[in-house]
């Protein structure tokens, strides 16, 4: 009988492997077994859950404050003692729509301007409008004293950010404008006190107004400017006024209803790993391959209730590291089944393919738990 002492050499660090792991098996398998792995999974879905309900518990706002030039004391000073001061206030009755998704608002209240009669009455406050909105009833009222009052109905867009969704919460800037008027002709004000919202505005459904700010000044539009974009000229400035309200998502519907299935489809393909593709490839093949097809397709589910943007949001940045790490469980398994056929038709060693199959099975419970601290570190910095 001839023997190919080249391929005995090929073999040899693998016999040597065989004898190591008959040698130290009994820890290598109190290592890996599932019991470990079990409260590894069980540890990772309580550190993702406390992470959520953290998140959620805290308010996170993506909108920016807007810009706006404030009036000066001097200013103010001034405008009171020549009697330009007018003072504004806004009633909000009711929302006839509030979508956050689609960014697209319609109220319906009471807009009001106090101060000297002469100068409620020689200046043209009734050109007002709302920024970015449309203002579709515009009824003014019988006066009352010093104060002229309008009834409104307007429908309005704010530029939400959705970075943060679902665990996201907005500022709805609804953004007074009079480009009839001047800073000369009036100064507006107003403060907290005088911006109202009805408690019966929003129906019961996920939002709940958290905070109200107000602001006013006025904005000045520039003209020319120089190669240092210094403004070398403007338009007359006119006065604005910002009503915010800041509101916070209730409950963990969207939660649920997005990361809830995708964890699930995640860990179904993760658990995988924990089986031996040796024995029974064709089951682990399909549960890998089912996990990494239904995130695919769960993501299309998911777009369809995700706000349009030109960004990755935060279900968006968790859907990729899943998917990730997922194709990385595929690939790892196709990589050991590779090895398992190339060396099978080699040689019919029981020890050899001994080998093969429980280095595979430590190779795969150490990629698990390798996967599972990956995921959990990436989801720390992901949360907001």
């Amino acid at each position: 009988m001839i023997v190919d002492t080249r391929f005995l050499r090929k073999l040899n660090p693998m016999i040597v492997g065989t004898r190591f792991m008959r040698k130290y098996r009994p820890i290598l398998e109190e290592v890996t077994n599932l019991r470990w792995l079990f409260t590894a999974v069980t540890l990772s879905a309580i550190a993702i859950l406390v992470m959520f309900l953290h998140s959620i518990s805290k308010l996170h706002i993506g909108e920016a404050e807007l810009e706006l030039q404030s009036h000066d004391q001097v200013t103010l000073d001034t405008a009171k003692m020549g009697g330009r001061i007018l003072k504004v206030g806004l009633s909000i009755r009711s929302f006839l729509k509030f979508d956050m998704t689609e960014d697209l608002f319609e109220f319906d209240g009471i807009l009001w301007f106090e101060g000297d009669p002469r100068l409620l009455e020689k200046t043209p406050i009734d050109k007002f409008y709302f920024d970015r909105g449309k203002l579709i009833e515009h009824t003014e009222l019988p006066p009352q004293k010093d104060r002229r009052l309008f009834k409104v109905r307007a429908r309005v867009q704010s530029n939400l950010e959705y970075r943060y969704f679902p665990l996201d919460d907005h500022r709805l800037d609804l953004v007074l404008k009079n480009v009839a008027m001047t800073a000369a002709d009036a100064v507006l004000t107003t403060d907290l006190d005088s911006l109202f919202v009805s408690s019966k505005a929003l129906d019961e459904g996920s939002w709940k107004l958290l905070e109200k700010k107000v602001r006013s000044g006025f904005e000045v539009v520039p003209l020319r400017v120089d190669a240092n974009d210094k403004v070398l000229d403007h338009a007359t400035a006119t006065p604005e006024v910002v009503f915010s309200l800041d509101f916070k998502r209730k409950g963990l519907r969207p939660v649920f209803i997005i990361f809830v299935p995708l964890f699930f489809i995640f860990f179904l393909g993760l658990a995988s790993l924990t089986l031996d593709p040796t024995l029974d490839f064709s089951n682990v093949l399909a549960l890998s391959l089912a996990s990494l097809t239904s995130l695919l397709y769960y993501q299309m589910v998911v777009q369809g209730i995700t706000p349009r943007g030109d960004y990755f949001t935060l279900s968006d940045r968790i859907y990729t590291l899943l998917l990730i790490i997922s194709t990385a469980t595929f690939l790892l398994l196709m990589l050991h089944m590779h090895q398992y056929w190339k060396w099978k038709g080699k040689t019919e060693l029981p020890e050899v393919l001994e080998y093969i199959r429980v280095s595979g099975a430590i190779l795969r419970r150490l990629a698990l738990m390798l996967f599972l601290v990956v995921m959990l570190v990436c989801l720390l910095l992901l949360m907001p």
